[in-house]
């Protein structure tokens, strides 16, 4: 009986630590990739500005105004649902008080429920 939360909590622990890894390698790609910018920029400032003003030119024409009001349309009708969850997990948090698995010193307490 044991084993199951053993297991959902060595999972669940193993997914955070492969999230933080992967969240610093993305990390140090950006910085690299950063670094690799900045090289080009000082060894081909010509270049660099070319492709600046290319780029430039380019987003004169997108339409940001209606992009803009598109995210802006998507978020406040994603809003009510968000806010409808968001206060049903704080009520459940609130009124359950369900221990993390990964979490040694609750799971020990007998003030908590056991999932």
């Amino acid at each position: 009986m044991n084993a199951a939360p053993q297991t959902a909590c060595s999972g669940l622990c193993s997914l955070e630590g492969e999230m933080i890894t992967e969240f610093h390698k993305a990390c140090e790609k950006t910085q690299e990739r950063v670094a690799e910018g900045e090289a080009f920029v000082r060894q081909e400032p010509t270049k660099a500005m070319i492709y600046a003003v290319g780029v430039g030119y380019f987003l004169h024409f997108l339409p940001i105004g209606g992009i803009v009001r598109g995210v802006t349309g998507v978020a406040v009708w994603a809003l009510r649902p968000a806010l409808l969850v968001y206060g049903a997990a704080k009520m459940f948090s609130l009124l359950g008080r369900v221990c993390d698995p990964c979490d040694k010193e609750c799971n020990d307490s007998p003030e908590f429920r056991k999932l």
